[in-house]
């Protein structure tokens, strides 16, 4: 700890985390520790409708299909059906058929009702088991569900929850989490704020503007070649934030950025195209093109990074001299 100390003030930097990162961390682990309450009779009144609607939508499927089971699942889009896969699992020989998968088929072949009700039956038992009744969520005996939150968690250094995720429950579990009487829940969301902090540290002017404009329309505009800044729900501007976080902000490659089956069908030139677009992007915006060469300067020649705000981050595998 103490040469990471010396590090850390030789860098300049130590002030600013003992300061403001500290102080944050131990916020959390309060956080942590106190719990969010939750209405057990809201809940059991979400498990009761939840549980009728997965009941009543398996009812609506082919006799003999086991939802629950990959393998007839499989059989049934694939081989009965005669549907064309959007890909495969990991193992390379197997067709997928996980939610992605599905919503691929639906948006091809949406005159298959059945194919709405089998994603109307994995949404509700996914939010039955991961928000409502699964093993993570253990609430205590005082009422309050502890879920974990993890400060150093992503290596992209993005505040994370998990066990389970309460930065990501659908909107109609919510209402079960309540605050005791004479307190409030706040929910704040600071809108595109990674994009923001790129154009601050880059000092890009034309990504600064496009922030206060329209992000995600404006890279939309850019990199589709259009006249106008695409708007919700055009799937060019879902494309251009997909591409904005993947390949932009967090430096995935072009080739192997995950990206939605149905985004994919957007570039008809796939991945290649996808590259060319990036590197038309980073043409239009050479400061943050320079930043992230410059960082990979940093990382290659000294296996380790400060960022703007003291958080160290070790790269392994990256061995230099020092």
């Amino acid at each position: 700890w103490d040469p990471l100390r010396a590090e850390a003030e030789e860098a300049g930097v130590w002030d600013f985390y003992e300061q403001r990162v500290l102080p944050l961390q131990k916020a959390v682990m309060a956080l942590q520790q106190r719990g969010i309450l939750v209405n057990q009779d809201t809940r059991k009144e979400l498990i009761a409708q939840y549980d009728k609607q997965a009941k009543d939508l398996r009812k609506q499927l082919p006799k003999g299909l086991d939802p629950n089971s990959h393998p007839a699942v499989r059989r049934w889009l694939y081989d009965e059906l005669g549907l064309k896969a959007s890909k495969r699992t990991k193992f390379g020989d197997v067709l997928a058929v996980d939610e992605e998968t599905l919503r691929y088929l639906h948006a091809k072949h949406p005159e298959i009702k059945e194919l709405t009700t089998l994603l109307g039956y994995r949404e509700a038992t996914k939010i039955l088991n991961t928000y409502l009744r699964g093993k993570d969520v253990r609430v205590d005996a005082d009422g309050r569900l502890r879920s974990q939150y993890l400060v150093h968690g992503t290596t992209s250094g993005r505040f994370s929850s998990r066990r389970p995720n309460l930065q990501n429950v659908p909107g109609a579990v919510r209402r079960m989490y309540v605050a005791p009487e004479g307190w409030l829940l706040a929910g704040l969301d600071y809108r595109n704020i990674e994009a923001r902090i790129l154009a601050h540290l880059t000092q890009d002017e034309a990504l600064h503007q496009a922030c206060e404009i329209d992000i995600h329309g404006t890279n939309a505009q850019e990199l589709f070649q259009l006249d106008f800044r695409p708007k919700d729900p055009d799937p060019r501007r879902q494309f251009a934030k997909t591409f904005m976080y993947g390949v932009i902000m967090y430096g995935g490659s072009p080739r192997t950025v995950k990206m939605d089956p149905i985004l994919l069908d957007l570039v008809p030139g796939g991945r290649r195209q996808i590259e060319q677009m990036a590197q038309r992007w980073f043409q239009q915006h050479p400061k943050v093109l320079a930043w992230r060469q410059a960082i990979t300067k940093e990382v290659q020649a000294n296996g380790r990074l400060y960022n703007w705000a003291g958080r160290l981050r070790i790269f392994m595998g990256h061995h230099h001299e020092r």
